[in-house]
């Protein structure tokens, strides 16, 4: 069995679904010893800065070049991570697909129109090609079901993989390490975490007015770690408006060893989305044992269990100040949040979606595999 991997218009490998792919290609090479596991290749897009235009050429790409690519590479599947396929197939090649979230289908409004416009647009021609798609809850399955009317052996729902550095790096902090909380980072005092884009989707505002509320009764700073996004200006203003630059500070270009300290050094996490696909972080921060303030949406209930403390509607920053204060006046309640979350943040190992993974490529290739795997099963 021939595999390879394409995380498309994604070309940057530290960040996003360019992450995602290789953290998985990694865990897939490791899984399988008898298996060829390959990226594609398609260097040639990062030269092209403009994104409008990387876009049109990658999608001229896929719908000209690409199956001739394919049929010298004679994979057995080809899984494409960010929605996008061709419409031509190859003879005897199967089309895996990931969708990971249907935002631009249910909250227009958190998206640029012309986003809005590409990705509906690519999720049909998605939906109505691929072979079998992967999404990444049992929620986001269960919707795109009702949505598109197709049958539910169709469809699989496989989380997000952690990457390994979170369960192989230690915890104790190094000394040159705690000197970049202050000289690189800004951060001073003891902090509370959020990471995600910077847009309105995350529900960063909410964020910071409970914070603001905090920090009247509490010497602490917020943690912002990630890139802007749509809306983020609001975001800027706000801050400023409340004279808050002290206490927030705005982290970009946070290596991975980086970003595991910050997970052991924050007090809390932050996650307050109006609407998630998974919410990767949310189970980053279980896997470094540090206590979630989550909004109740499906899947941070489904991704964190009772591992985290949620709040009602997501824009209610009076409830999510409520939540903050009273997770830092109770230890205990932290410790239990923290324990409950390294078991859970086990589902999501490297190995484990890997081993997930695996199994639904052969079962679309139709292999006896004889295994008891409580896959889809919901």
């Amino acid at each position: 069995m021939k595999i390879m991997l394409d995380d498309g218009l994604s070309i940057s490998p530290g960040t996003g679904i360019g992450a995602m792919t290789r953290t998985l290609f990694s865990a897939l090479k490791k899984a399988s010893e008898s298996d060829e596991i390959e990226m594609v290749e398609n260097a040639f897009f990062e030269k092209i800065k403009p994104s409008l235009l990387r876009r049109g050429l990658y999608f001229l790409w896929l719908n000209t070049f690409f199956p001739q690519y394919l049929k010298n590479k004679n994979p057995s599947i080809v899984h494409f991570m960010n929605y996008l396929l061709p419409s031509a197939k190859p003879k005897g090649i199967k089309y895996i697909a990931t969708i990971h979230d249907l935002g631009v289908l249910h909250h227009p409004e958190f998206f640029i129109r012309s986003y809005v416009f590409y990705g509906k647009w690519t999720i049909h021609t998605t939906v109505k090609h691929a072979d079998l798609i992967i999404t990444l809850s049992q929620f986001m399955k269960e919707k795109i079901i009702e949505l598109f009317s197709i049958p539910w052996e169709k469809v699989y729902a496989i989380p997000d993989a952690i990457h390994e550095a979170f369960f192989v790096s230690p915890k104790n902090l190094s000394i040159g390490m705690r000197s970049d909380l202050s000289e690189k980072f800004g951060i001073k005092r003891d902090f509370l975490l959020f990471v995600g884009k910077l847009e309105k989707r995350k529900n960063i505002l909410t964020l910071l007015k409970a914070f603001n509320e905090v920090r009247k009764n509490w010497n602490l700073q917020l943690a912002l770690v990630g890139k802007p996004g749509f809306q983020f200006q609001l975001i800027s203003d706000f801050i400023e408006r409340n004279n808050m630059e002290r206490d927030v500070v705005i982290l970009q270009g946070v290596s991975l060893k980086e970003l595991v300290f910050l997970y052991d050094s924050a007090r809390l996490f932050i996650f307050p989305s109006f609407y998630e696909g998974f919410g990767l972080p949310l189970a980053e921060a279980m896997s470094r044992g540090l206590p979630i303030i989550a909004s109740k949406i499906p899947t941070s209930i489904e991704v964190c269990g009772d591992a985290a403390q949620t709040y009602g509607e997501p824009s209610d920053h009076t409830s999510l100040a409520a939540k903050i204060s009273a997770a830092l006046n109770d230890r205990s309640l932290c410790e239990r949040l923290a324990a409950k979350g390294l078991i859970q943040a086990k589902r999501f190992s490297p190995e484990e979606i890997a081993r997930q993974h695996l199994e639904v490529y052969r079962r679309l290739l139709g292999y006896n595999l004889g295994l008891s795997v409580n896959l889809n099963t919901q």
